[in-house]
């Protein structure tokens, strides 16, 4: 009986196979990184949004506070709104100032994500929905994954709208 030196049909497929697999598993392992950082950008501009749309909904002042990553947490967002008139309470949870929604991406679906800059940020919105924030500049907001290879921006503009590059 004679045997050849190549493969057999039966042999190929099953290599075939396996490298299918090894190359869909390493896919979804690189893609993960930009995925997570794609979300967490969406979600942090829907945020904004939210305390936009929270100041014109109670006509009053609300904004949101963005905590970069401290080694800690990756990052948090809040939106926050006063409880009356009367209150000055910048900070969420203080006397006067309620949290409309919280977002820790630590512990979540976005945990490979990070807010890398600023440290701090917190975004005034007036009853209008306007940005009240001293600057008449955009505020950009940057976010990568825990390797830095994949960044977003968000960016708020002056008149409150975002945009997500």
């Amino acid at each position: 009986m004679r045997t050849s030196p190549g493969l057999s049909l039966l042999e190929l497929l099953v290599v075939v196979a396996i490298a299918a697999v090894l190359l869909g598993i390493s896919f979804v392992q690189i893609n993960t990184g930009a995925s997570a950082t794609s979300q967490a950008a969406r979600a942090l501009a829907a945020a904004v949004n939210q305390a936009r749309f929270e100041a014109v909904r109670t006509n009053d002042v609300a904004w949101i506070t963005i905590v970069a990553d401290d080694g800690t947490q990756s990052g948090v967002f809040r939106v926050c709104g006063r409880v009356d008139a009367a209150s000055t309470a910048v900070a969420c949870g203080a006397e006067g100032a309620r949290t409309v929604n919280e977002v820790a991406l630590s512990g979540s679906a976005l945990g490979r994500a990070r807010i890398a800059s600023p440290e701090t940020l917190t975004v005034f919105f007036d009853r209008r929905g306007v940005v009240r924030n001293p600057s008449s500049t955009d505020l950009v907001i940057t976010i990568t994954d825990r390797g830095g290879a994949n960044t977003r921006t968000v960016t708020v503009l002056p008149t409150g709208r975002t945009q997500v590059q």
